[in-house]
């Protein structure tokens, strides 16, 4: 009776802790028990961090990092001191490590670049020590507010930075770029770059084009940029076609033909950063010129479809005049798509049947292929990662019946 009793009473209760001293003795923590991982490495990733942001703190090295720090409400990964700020302590300049590079910092804000939004997500931020000397204007009636909160409604002026802060920031950035390698040239930009609407930092008088000497972030060739300024000499391209080609370059612009608030803000951060004694807000050829070299040296193939719309739109001004036009052997078209698969639908292709098609994505060889017999339609896959693309096709023939589009499966 007692060994039926103790089965049924205590036994119960003692299991448990007969349990737990079994999994302390042989596997340490039975909650934690090996198992195997075999590593087979997928080719659809990439580095989290895909951008380098520069800023000015417009505060002296003490507010700078209170706010940074402190205050919780904004932050970067790192900070540079102004070796000439009475409220820097320290007699050697030293670049100040605020938040870990695998960690996200919360100093871009609302903000768009290549596609992608909410840059905090997937970029560095270097704050340097640099304060704009303003003076509040008066703004007159129907002109545009532009620049952010230090543009061209404030009478500003923007002190150098400090060869030291320069240097450092050089040595900083290299190595940011070292670690980072999905970090392209195109992609080291500036706050008023990715937010030109509210920002203006880090202003006209940053060095972008000293960084660029050493290694770090885009700079057109000048040869290049006297071919364009010649070309469009004889035609200026129309505002529609600057605005596609600085959305093609990385800004949030949309195509709307007319000189508008965003197109003013976008102009004037793509000046700040490309033509700092030229920050107007205006479009002009200069401008014009540069954003055409800075494509044609970072992205052929988008740079190649906006001169041939350009040709397009010269030809129809001056009567169907030019010669030597390209043929109409290539269509192409930018779309924006979200976290779904899609398909690319080609139409019309009954009179291609046996042609070579070469199909391009975001200016790179996606697929060659023969058209079908006896089909007047052809959809192909895409893998396509969240934000803008660019697809163009090319043949040897005359495609221009061909139609394109990108559908959700």
């Amino acid at each position: 009776m007692f060994k039926t009793k103790f089965y049924k009473t205590i036994m119960p209760r003692l299991t448990p802790l007969f349990l737990a001293l079994a999994c302390t003795v042989t596997l340490s923590s039975c909650s934690n028990t090996s198992i195997l991982v075999k590593q087979k490495p997928s080719v659809g990733q990439n580095e989290r961090v895909q951008s380098l942001v520069m800023h000015f703190t417009a505060g002296n090295y003490k507010r700078s990092l209170f706010a940074l720090k402190e205050s919780g409400a904004v932050s970067s990964h790192y900070l540079i001191p102004d070796p000439n700020d009475d409220s820097y302590p320290s007699d050697k300049l030293e670049v100040i490590q605020l938040v870990d590079e695998n960690k996200r910092a919360w100093h871009a804000g609302h903000s768009y670049w290549q596609g992608r939004t909410n840059l905090n997500d997937t970029s560095i931020g270097i704050e340097i020590v640099n304060r704009p000397d303003c003076r509040q204007e008066a703004v007159p009636q129907n002109v545009y507010f532009r620049g952010g909160e230090y543009g061209l409604h404030m009478a500003c002026d923007f002190p150098t930075y400090s060869s030291e802060q320069i240097a450092l920031l050089a040595e900083l950035s290299k190595a940011i770029l070292a670690r980072h390698p999905d970090i392209s040239a195109t992609r080291v930009i500036g706050h008023s770059d990715i937010a030109p609407a509210r920002k203006s930092d880090p202003g006209p008088s940053f060095p972008w084009f000293e960084l660029y000497q050493q290694g770090v972030g885009a700079w057109y060739d000048e040869g290049t940029l006297d071919w364009y300024l010649a070309l469009f000499q004889q035609h200026q391209p129309s505002l529609r076609l600057v605005q596609k080609a600085l959305h093609f370059y990385g800004y949030k612009i949309k195509q709307t033909g007319i000189w508008d608030e965003q197109t003013a803000n976008v102009l004037y951060a793509f000046q700040s950063h490309f033509l700092p004694k030229q920050v107007t807000g205006e479009v002009n050829l200069q401008t014009s010129a540069t954003v055409f070299s800075l494509l044609d040296k970072y992205n052929r193939g988008l740079v190649n479809a906006l001169l041939r719309q350009h040709f397009r739109e010269a030809e129809l001004f001056y009567g169907k005049n030019i010669e030597a036009l390209p043929s109409e052997n290539y269509q192409w078209l930018s779309f924006i798509s979200g976290d779904k698969d899609y398909l690319l639908r080609l139409s019309n292709v009954g009179d291609l049947q046996g042609k070579q098609l070469d199909i391009h994505l975001d200016g790179k060889k996606f697929k060659s292929l023969k058209v079908p017999e006896l089909i007047n339609a052809l959809d192909l896959s895409l893998d396509l990662e969240e934000g803008e693309h660019w697809l163009e096709i090319k043949s040897d023939q005359n495609i221009d019946q061909l139609s394109i589009s990108v559908q959700v499966k």
